[in-house]
């Protein structure tokens, strides 16, 4: 199953907000199978939403809209997406009267715009949103999956996890697991680490297989991933590039797990061998002393 991601918000666009729900929601979908080939984000318009999910219904089996179903006049999603599927708006009673009970518990007035939380597509399915007021809604086209979710992080985490993916079958996913290995690597650049040391290795790749280079201030991340039926075929896979790497980088290797860090490394080997280890620091502010002690 292949999936596209389109975030919706000006706030995004102009970096009011940064947008961690894309990063969340591409790594849950590919840990669950899924391949995301492309992540949009538009702004609160009607012309940019409609013609997005127009060009990712094209070519993705499954979309994911987050963001501007709150209700303010600036949340246009949901008016969009009736436009899309040309549906009509229906009362939804269990999101009526849970909204209606948070307001009652909190003391606030119901007004107009809080029961137009409850005015769901009369062609969807809705996910309902009992950790919030807006409720997710799925639409079925030829096909293809779209699912419209609220923007607040945990609203949409829980519905995706609670509601969206126990709805796709493992067949409809495709590829039944997806694995990812890492390796992290100090002392050498990007560049010498991929022309030289470990050189080109994408015949060893199939079409479900990638690697990636993330360099950062401290070193080397090398990410390779695959997608396949079950756990012992993405091993069987993945085998022949993990040792290629260990043979020709090992040099340069100080851990293949991203839960232990140079740091971490650093104080083994200074416990192993019973050595101590002080700073002196000015430019660097402590941070050198802060790296060491912030492993336990």
């Amino acid at each position: 199953m292949k999936a596209h991601i389109i975030t919706i918000g000006n706030e995004l666009l102009i970096g009011d907000i940064v947008n961690t729900n894309a990063s969340w929601i591409g790594s849950t979908l590919t840990q669950s199978g899924i391949q995301v080939e492309k992540v949009v984000t538009v702004g609160d318009d009607h012309a940019d939403i409609t013609e997005s999910l127009d060009q990712s219904l094209q070519l993705a089996d499954l979309v994911i809209l987050t963001g501007g179903l709150g209700p303010t006049h600036d949340d246009i999603t949901k008016k969009t997406v009736v436009d899309y599927f040309g549906s009509n708006l229906i009362t939804h009673e269990p999101t009526l009267e849970h909204v209606k009970k948070i307001f009652d518990k909190r003391g606030l007035p119901f007004t107009k715009s809080n029961y137009g939380q409850a005015m769901v597509p009369d062609n969807a399915e809705v996910l309902f949103n009992k950790w919030g007021t807006a409720p997710g809604i799925l639409f079925h086209k030829d096909g293809h999956i779209v699912v419209v979710l609220p923007g607040v992080p945990h609203e949409m985490k829980a519905l995706i996890l609670d509601k969206l993916l126990p709805r796709l079958k493992r067949s409809e996913r495709g590829e039944g697991v997806y694995k990812v290995y890492y390796f992290q690597l100090a002392g050498i650049g990007e560049s010498t680490l991929s022309d030289v040391v470990i050189g080109d290795i994408r015949h060893m790749f199939n079409g479900r297989m990638t690697m990636a280079y993330l360099p950062h201030t401290w070193g080397i991340t090398l990410r390779i991933s695959c997608y396949a039926g079950d756990e012992k075929e993405a091993e069987w896979a993945l085998e022949p590039v993990k040792e290629h790497i260990r043979r020709t980088a090992s040099e340069y290797i100080y851990s293949e797990s991203m839960d232990v860090g140079l740091s971490s490394v650093i104080g083994s080997l200074l416990r192993s061998g019973g050595a101590t280890l002080s700073t002196a620091e000015s430019c660097t502010g402590g941070l050198l002393a802060g790296r060491i002690t912030d492993v336990p």
